[in-house]
């Protein structure tokens, strides 16, 4: 488990190993460093792994390592907003120009990465510009699918549509450190929900 970040973030990915390993993983846990680290990507490597239905090995091909792999699973909500566009525009520019499977695939976890943002969890909690931005976010979402079964000769076309519906959602990014009272409750009763029987959740 960690293998893909141990050259990177060692002592965190060693110190995260042992402790799922002897099975003393914390409910509650903070990433911590430098901008632009790979906190985010760390600790979405920890919720893989938590989630893994095998041992967490990095090239597990279980279903929920499957999902992670394309961050298309469900157990995993982001909070708050990120500036996403400037990797999101640097993975459709590889995306248009390289047309390869890796290029398609680095710019679907990148656009998924910013939709773990608008997670049904918090629909209820959004206001009316929250709403706004969950239907551009469901317009993206929609854009994604057709991108993974797209041939490579429609990439570059497939490039200018997805900015073109990522506009709306580029005019609400601002970056925020705090959550409202509503976001707080939707989050506790989705915790507490049990549609996802013993598969862990993370926020």
């Amino acid at each position: 488990m960690f293998e893909a970040l141990m050259p990177y973030r060692k002592e965190s990915s060693t110190l995260l190993s042992q402790q799922i390993a002897a099975q003393v993983f914390p409910q509650a846990i903070l990433f911590s460093g430098a901008r632009y680290g790979g906190r985010l990507t760390l600790a979405m490597e920890t919720a893989r792994v938590l989630s893994c239905q095998d041992d967490g090995a990095g090239w597990c091909t279980c279903t929920s390592c499957k999902q992670f792999a394309t961050y298309g699973m469900s157990n995993v909500v982001v909070v708050g907003t990120r500036d996403h566009k400037s990797r999101i525009e640097a993975a459709l520019v590889n995306f248009a120009e390289l047309r390869t499977e890796e290029s398609r695939r680095q710019l679907v976890r990148t656009m998924r990465i910013m939709l773990l943002q608008y997670h049904g969890a918090l629909l209820e909690s959004a206001d009316q510009k929250g709403s706004s931005a969950f239907d551009a976010a469901s317009n993206v979402d929609e854009a994604l699918m057709e991108i993974e079964s797209a041939s490579p000769g429609d990439f570059p076309r497939l490039a200018e549509m997805i900015r073109s519906v990522l506009k709306p959602l580029y005019a609400q990014f601002k970056r925020t450190v705090t959550l409202s009272i509503g976001q707080v409750r939707s989050l506790q009763e989705w915790t507490m929900q049990t549609s996802f029987g013993n598969v862990p959740r993370f926020i």
